[in-house]
């Protein structure tokens, strides 16, 4: 499991140098213009969206094939590529975080939605919950169909907690975040299974 991560985060720092950039430019916006704070939302979007990136790399380099020979299960891949999605999208949850605690910092509460933290974390991996597993099922490409569905689904939702108080949205971002953790994990059950049943 830990050789896989390491795979991946080496990856991660090898081909998609652009994506690092991106989260060092986006919350030094974010931090510097408050009005642009969504910009912490985008990283989050990101983080989501690399494990299929590095599943498309794979494929293109026949790495299941190799994969199929190391004393590792079809379990494993999968369980370590969800586990990768949540390291990232926890980072870039941090990286939010610190710019939300900038706000309080500076006396700007208006941009200081407590729901935002939490939210992000639940938008993040909604992505990721809903395209991993037709991508172990379909292929990259046939899955990449359903991005524009959930990119719309995040934008409804977002567009619904960000139009109520502060306070009365803090009950719906956590039923939300619970919400969509819970599909997070019917994810992954349904990933292990569609990818072990492949040849």
């Amino acid at each position: 499991m830990k050789a896989l991560l390491r795979k991946d985060f080496l990856v991660l720092s090898t081909s998609f140098r652009r994506v690092l950039v991106i989260w060092l430019i986006f919350p030094l916006v974010a931090m510097i213009n408050p009005s642009m704070s969504y910009f912490a939302l985008y990283i989050g979007l990101v983080a989501g969206t690399l494990s299929t990136s590095l599943i498309n790399l794979e494929e293109k380099e026949n790495w299941n094939t190799f994969a199929g020979s190391l004393p590792i299960s079809k379990k494993d891949v999968v369980t370590e590529r969800y586990l990768f999605t949540l390291l990232m999208v926890a980072a870039a949850t941090l990286i939010g975080a610190i710019c939300y605690c900038s706000y309080l910092v500076r006396g700007l509460n208006e941009f200081a939605n407590p729901t935002i933290i939490l939210s992000n974390f639940a938008y993040s991996l909604l992505l990721p919950a809903l395209t991993l597993p037709a991508t172990y099922r379909f292929g990259v490409e046939k899955a990449r169909y359903i991005v524009m569905v959930v990119v719309l689904l995040l934008t409804l939702l977002s567009t619904f907690l960000t139009s109520v108080p502060a306070r009365s949205a803090i009950p719906y971002s956590l039923l939300f975040f619970l919400g969509i953790s819970t599909v997070f994990y019917i994810s992954y059950l349904i990933s292990v299974k569609w990818y072990s049943d492949k040849n």
